[in-house]
C-alpha cells in the first residue's frame, strides 16, 4: 500500500476508532493506531525509498531535541510510563514522516476534516437521545446531566468539544480544489463546519472558548481576510458556551483549574531538571494534595480534594513530567513554526492550518489534549501540514496552489 493511503487512512480513522472491550475503550485504540501508522508508514516510506530525502535542519533539529528530552526524563525518572513515552514518541514520528512521504496536503486536511464531521454527527446523535453506542452496551450516564452522555468516539464530552475545536478551522478555511464542484464543495464545508459547531455546543465544553480567541486574534494579526459569515456563528457559540453551558459553574471551573495549578506550581523547586517521568503527574499530585490535606485540613478548597489524573495544562504536566529541560523542547519545537504563523501574507489552507494549531495549543492552558492519542497524533500532524504549506525554500511537492 502506498505510504500516502496510509497517512490518509491514519487521518480519518485516529478520532474514530475504539475498542469496547478495553479498560480503555477510547485511547487503547487510539494508541494502537498511532504505532500501526507510524510504523506502516514508516516501513512504506523505506520501500520507497523517501527516508534518504534529508529533513530540513531545523525540522530534524528539534524533533531530535524533543525525543532526546523524553527519553532522559523516562530514563531518569522512577515514575515513568512507558506507555506515555511510546506514545509521545510514535506521535512525533508523525512529522517526518509526513515530510518524507509525498501526501497531498488536501487530501490529508479533507480526511482530517470528514473524520472530524463523523465524530460530530455521532455527538448529535448523543445529544438528541439517539446513541448508536447502546448497541454495544457502552454509553455514559443515563441519568443526571445530559452532557455526560456525550462522549462520541473520544470517550468525554471536553474531548470532543477540543477535537472539534481544532478541526473547525479547517473546514473554514479549506478552498474549492480542482476539479471539484464549487457549489457541491461549499455545501459540504457548510454543512461539516455546522455539525461541528453543533456538536461543540452540545459538549458544553467552553475550553474552545480560549482556542477560538487565540486563533481569532491570531488570523487578524496576519491580516486574514476573516469572512464574517464564519466569524459571526462562532462567536455566538463562544457567547452560548457561557450562558448555557450544562457544566460547572464558570466560577467553580476557573476555581478547580488554580487549585490544581496552584498545588503543583507550589513545588515547582522541588522539580528535577528533566522532570519526574512520563506520566508521573498523577503520582506526585496524589503526594503533594495529600500533604496539603494534612497541613490545612481546614482548607476552603476541600471541594477540590480528590484524584487528579491530569493537570488540565499541558504546559504545567510537561514541567512535571519532563521539567524544564522537557518544557523547553517542546516550545523549541512550537518555535520553529513562529517564521510561517507570523508571515502576514498566508494562503486560506495556511490559515486553516494555523488556526488549528493555535486553537489546540489554546486549549491546552485549560485541558490536556496533548497527553490524548488522538490530539496529539493532530498537534504533530498540524505542525507538518504547515511546514509542508510554508516552506519556502524550493517547490512543495504536492503543495496546494
Amino acid at each position: 500500500m502506498k505510504a500516502e493511503w496510509i497517512a490518509i487512512g491514519a487521518a480519518f480513522l485516529m478520532p474514530l476508532v475504539f475498542w469496547p472491550a478495553s479498560p480503555q475503550p477510547f485511547s487503547f485504540a487510539k494508541d494502537w493506531l498511532l504505532a500501526a501508522w507510524t510504523l506502516a508508514g514508516f516501513a512504506s516510506a523505506c520501500i520507497t525509498g523517501r527516508v534518504k530525502r534529508k529533513l530540513p535542519a531545523r525540522v530534524a533539529g528539534a524533533i531530535a531535541v524533543w525525543a532526546i528530552a523524553l527519553s532522559i526524563s523516562a530514563g531518569m525518572g522512577d515514575e515513568a510510563s512507558i506507555r506515555e513515552l511510546m506514545r509521545n514518541l510514535l506521535a512525533c514520528a508523525s512529522f517526518p514522516l509526513l515530510l518524507w512521504i509525498d501526501v497531498l496536503p488536501r487530501k490529508l486536511i479533507l480526511a482530517l476534516i470528514a473524520g472530524g464531521t463523523l465524530v460530530a454527527l455521532v455527538a448529535l446523535l448523543q445529544w438528541t437521545g439517539f446513541d448508536p453506542f447502546q448497541l454495544l452496551n457502552l454509553t455514559g450516564s443515563l441519568q443526571g446531566n445530559t452532557r455526560i452522555r456525550i462522549f462520541s468516539t473520544l470517550g468525554n464530552p471536553n474531548f470532543v468539544a477540543a477535537w472539534l475545536a481544532a478541526i473547525l478551522p479547517l473546514a473554514i478555511f479549506m478552498p474549492v480544489g480542482p476539479g471539484n464542484s464549487a457549489y457541491g464543495w461549499r455545501v459540504f464545508q457548510i454543512a461539516a463546519a455546522l455539525f461541528q459547531l453543533g456538536a461543540i455546543f452540545a459538549a458544553g465544553s467552553r475550553a474552545p472558548i480560549l482556542g477560538f480567541v487565540a486563533a481569532a486574534v491570531w488570523l487578524l494579526f496576519c491580516r486574514s481576510p476573516l469572512k464574517l459569515r464564519w466569524i459571526f456563528p462562532v462567536l455566538a457559540v463562544c457567547a452560548l458556551l457561557l450562558l448555557l453551558s450544562p457544566a460547572r459553574s464558570l466560577e467553580k471551573t476557573i476555581s478547580g483549574r488554580i487549585y490544581i495549578w496552584r498545588i503543583a506550581l507550589s513545588h515547582i523547586t522541588q522539580i528535577p531538571l528533566t522532570g519526574y517521568g512520563p506520566g508521573a503527574f498523577s503520582l506526585r499530585f496524589a503526594q503533594w494534595e495529600t500533604d496539603n490535606i494534612r497541613n490545612n485540613p481546614e482548607s476552603p478548597d476541600a471541594s477540590f480534594f480528590g484524584f487528579q489524573d491530569h493537570a488540565h495544562n499541558d504546559y504545567i504536566e510537561f514541567l512535571v513530567d519532563y521539567g524544564i529541560v522537557g518544557l523547553s523542547a517542546l516550545f523549541v519545537t512550537i518555535g520553529l513554526m513562529a517564521p510561517l504563523l507570523i508571515r502576514r501574507s498566508l494562503s486560506p489552507p495556511e490559515q486553516g492550518v494555523g488556526a488549528s494549531l493555535i486553537v489546540l495549543l489554546a486549549v491546552a492552558f485549560v485541558d490536556f489534549p496533548l497527553h490524548r492519542p488522538a490530539e496529539l497524533y493532530l498537534f504533530w500532524t498540524l505542525l507538518a501540514l504547515m511546514w509542508i504549506l510554508g516552506r519556502s525554500e524550493g517547490p512543495v511537492p504536492g503543495a496546494l496552489k
